[in-house]
């Protein structure tokens, strides 16, 4: 027997069954052939292996979504929170994190930090909530409203923390852009500005309406 002692909190959509509208049942009452890792999609068990059976589980953007691609989940986050970030003037930062789901591996990030109003170019950003662990691949922030060009491109701390905890970087500019740092590959040294420039990934994000590229 599959049951919940409590409720579950998400009834998953679009449902697949009648059981899958019942808060209490786990694997729609069938946990020895189906597999729900973490209460979200759910695996039918087939040759050792396990197959999604549900689809369109789970957030499919915002934190907690599910991608494919560490690149996706990255465009994703700047996507949720770079106009956010543009008019509050605010750093939003997460970590992008690793789960393996009936032997896939997918990459999702949780709710973001937000620092305080920006003034500056550097020590005003704001650090990602939760553990740093063994599954965090990469984390990903935004650089809030226009003040300079140096704006558009990774600070020197944005690389010393990629470096520091070997993880990809990615930050979304007031430009509208997602760029990506790899510390295994460094990419573009600026000598003019003393850093890393990163490689574009993405270029219709939500853009600072004030930015000279822009108007």
């Amino acid at each position: 027997m599959g049951r919940f002692i409590n409720a579950d909190g998400l009834v998953q959509t679009p449902t697949r069954t009648p059981l899958s509208t019942n808060m209490f049942a786990y694997c729609e009452n069938n946990p020895v052939n189906y597999l729900d890792p973490d209460g979200m999609c759910l695996f039918k068990q087939a040759n050792g292996s396990y197959k999604l059976v549900t689809t369109g589980c789970g957030p499919t953007t915002g934190p907690n979504s599910r991608h494919d691609t560490i690149d996706a989940a990255a465009i994703d986050f700047v996507n949720n929170y770079n106009a956010m970030s543009i008019s509050s003037k605010r750093e939003y930062t997460a970590t992008i994190k690793k789960i393996v789901v009936g032997g896939k591996t997918i990459y999702t990030y949780g709710e973001p930090g937000i620092g305080p109003v920006r003034t500056g170019y550097s020590g005003q950003g704001a650090w990602a909530p939760g553990a740093w662990d063994g599954n965090v691949v990469a984390y990903v922030h935004t650089h809030g409203h226009y003040y300079g060009s140096l704006n558009d491109l990774f600070s020197q701390e944005d690389l010393d923390i990629a470096n520091k905890m070997r993880v990809y970087a990615y930050v979304g500019t007031p430009r509208g852009t997602v760029r990506k740092y790899d510390p295994w590959n460094p990419g573009k040294w600026d000598r003019a500005n003393g850093f890393d420039r990163g490689f574009q990934i993405f270029g219709k994000a939500p853009y600072d309406p004030n930015h000279p590229s822009r108007r």
